[in-house]
């Protein structure tokens, strides 16, 4: 535990680090977009979407109407 009085560290001037010279990467967004399947992509979401729905179960009754009993303060807040 600290006792006193807590010393920050001195502020330094902020700086910018430029880059001079490129780096190489065999990634290109043209490559990326080629690839991109937006019909796979589309699938692939509806499989997780149809996982949730199929994993999902009821609650107790209990909590049920417990959230039903005061629903519309929920949206008031």
């Amino acid at each position: 535990m600290l006792s006193g009085a807590f010393q920050y560290p001195q502020r330094t001037a902020p700086y910018e680090i430029e880059q001079v010279q490129g780096t190489h990467s065999d990634f290109s967004l043209t490559t990326a977009a080629q690839e991109f399947d937006a019909e796979f992509f589309a699938q692939q979401i509806a499989a997780i979407y149809s996982s949730f729905a199929q994993r999902q179960e009821r609650l107790d009754p209990e909590f049920e109407a417990a959230i039903f009993r005061d629903l519309e303060s929920l949206y008031e807040a």
